[in-house]
């Protein structure tokens, strides 16, 4: 009987050891520090995400660190221009213990500010509709952006409008179904689409996708 409760008790101990804790925290700038969160089932990575919001010429910096599944570990940097002097960037990086204190935002690269002769619809809105402006795409932008997202603020749902250029990669990621940012249970992508389809040539792809309420840091006052 002592034998088998020993065996129990290990059992329960080396469970528990293997579950899988990363730092949680959100924060203006490049750092941030939070508690220990044991993550959840299958969330078998540390993720840290580093966000860029660039207005004007100003830049905003935002750091999420968590857990998460490992296959986001494959996601590309993301670049979304939305016009009017705004834009985004976003970079993730996976990690496990120890090694999550090494990871630094990387170096930031400049988009081409020289118009490319192509344009796109461009707007930003929280209120579901949206008169779009024409903006001139710069460097390699050549692909259009239309993000329709569904977010739950204050017990209320509102629909959120992104509309611009983006290039290459963020555009192919967008159109096999990798979301253009990251996953949250308050915000859901209604549909997220780019044209033309860098694998089909000029057709386009619908995609429902969950989206990652914390990158919707767009809700900072400009």
């Amino acid at each position: 009987m002592q034998t088998l409760l020993r065996s129990f008790l290990f059992f329960v101990l080396l469970t528990k050891g293997n579950s899988l804790e990363c730092e949680t925290c959100t924060d203006v700038g490049t750092s941030c520090m939070g508690r220990m969160k044991t993550c959840a089932e299958g969330q078998d990575t540390c993720i840290v995400v580093f966000l860029e919001s660039i207005i004007d010429g100003k830049v905003l910096q935002t750091v999420v660190r968590g857990c998460a599944f490992s296959e986001k570990c494959n996601y590309p940097p993301k670049h979304m221009t939305i016009g009017k002097g705004k834009s985004i960037r976003t970079s993730l990086s996976c990690c496990t213990g120890n090694d999550c204190a090494l990871i630094v935002p990387p170096r930031s690269q400049r988009i081409n500010p020289k118009a490319n002769g192509k344009q796109c619809p461009s707007c930003y809105s929280w209120s579901g509709t949206c008169n779009a402006d024409m903006v001139n795409c710069t460097g390699p932008e050549r692909f259009c952006f239309d993000v329709l997202s569904r977010s739950k603020a204050g017990g209320e749902f509102r629909d959120i409008i992104m509309k611009g250029c983006t290039i290459k990669s963020t555009c192919a990621a967008m159109n096999k179904g990798i979301p253009p940012i990251l996953e949250e249970k308050d915000t859901i992508v209604v549909n997220a689409r780019c044209t033309p389809d860098p694998s089909r040539g000029s057709r386009s792809s619908g995609l429902y996708l969950p989206i990652f309420s914390g990158l919707l840091f767009l809700q900072i006052p400009w």
